[in-house]
């Protein structure tokens, strides 16, 4: 790894007196993955709206690394587009794309080339959004409406846009949260060309396997505190878990198998059929039993839990709750 390109120290920040922030600190080095770990609520995405500028600051220091004068310097950031503007680019868990839009007009938005004529210079936004597409394998027309793309190919198009405006450090906040186990190869992939090209990443994850293939060094916050930065090679799972929560991980579900009788049915649905030409679907939850759904994407699941919440309608079979048949 290279140089300090940015760090975080003493940041402390508050919402309505209640400490999300507590003096914490956090150093990011040039072509680095560093993965940022902390139970929901520790502070992790907070942190990264401070140094995106979607949130300031109650006290702290950010320092950049100065590319003319090789030296950190301190920064003020009180706006995204002046993190833009420094080299730092955020992709929410939420994506910042307006569908109704296409591709070329949601990378360059507020920032359109224009002509001679103070005109949008549309062949020339068309090709500057394919230019920035190819730098993360994305083969679409730049003139696709957002809408019409898949989640994995949104966050292709959120990851161009940060290079676009020349990133040198991206934030990735959940990215494989919603994706296939497809679409997150592919942007490990994409990761690793990043980091070859020197950009540096925080990575934001819950997912173990994920930053032990991809992360250099890991931190972790608890509770709005900075806890350790270690070396991801020098750990294991179990000693990340036990930074995170504060103690061991001990075994607190009784082994062997779980009394359950055959006769206390729950929930039962019968001769469901989730779409018009599918095999009818039946199933019987027992009290204190835990039933997985399972398949692949497009294989129904989400469709059969619409219907059995009532939110879309039965059409075809029955759903009974503790014996009694019931029209949700």
């Amino acid at each position: 790894m290279g140089r300090t390109i940015v760090e975080l120290d003493h940041i402390t920040k508050s919402f309505a007196g209640i400490k999300a922030l507590d003096n914490v600190h956090l150093d990011l080095q040039e072509g680095e993955l560093h993965a940022l770990m902390g139970e929901n609520g520790a502070g992790k995405s907070t942190l990264m709206k401070i140094l995106t500028g979607v949130y300031s600051k109650d006290s702290g220091t950010i320092k950049l690394l100065n590319e003319a004068s090789d030296s950190l310097e301190e920064v003020s950031i009180r706006t995204p587009l002046q993190a833009q503007q420094l080299g730092i680019s955020m992709v929410f868990q939420e994506f910042n794309l307006l569908d109704n839009m296409n591709i070329a007009e949601n990378i360059f938005l507020g920032r359109e080339p224009v002509d001679s004529k103070h005109c949008i210079d549309t062949r020339k936004m068309y090709a500057d959004a394919k230019k920035w597409l190819d730098k993360v394998h994305l083969d679409v027309d730049p003139k696709e409406k957002v809408s019409e793309l898949s989640v994995g190919f949104k966050q292709l198009v959120e990851i161009a846009k940060c290079l676009s405006f020349n990133a040198r450090i991206i934030v990735l906040d959940e990215p494989t949260a919603s994706l296939t186990d497809n679409e997150a190869e592919t942007l490990f992939s994409i990761i690793r060309e990043l980091k070859a090209n020197h950009i540096s990443i925080v990575y934001i994850s819950h997912r173990m396997e994920e930053v032990f293939e991809l992360s250099d060094r890991i931190t972790v916050f608890r509770d709005g505190k900075y806890i350790d930065t270690v070396d991801r090679e020098h750990f294991n799972e179990d000693q990340i878990i036990q930074m995170m929560i504060g103690r061991k991980l001990q075994e607190t579900i009784p082994r062997g198998e779980a009394v359950i009788d055959q006769n206390d049915v729950v929930l039962e649905v019968r001769n469901v059929q989730v779409y018009k030409r599918s095999k009818p679907v039946n199933l019987k939850l027992y009290r204190k039993e835990i039933l997985g759904i399972f398949g692949l994407v497009g294989a129904g699941r989400t469709e059969l839990s619409r219907v059995i919440f009532g939110i879309d309608p039965i059409g075809q079979g029955e759903i009974f709750i503790d014996g009694k048949e019931v029209k949700i």
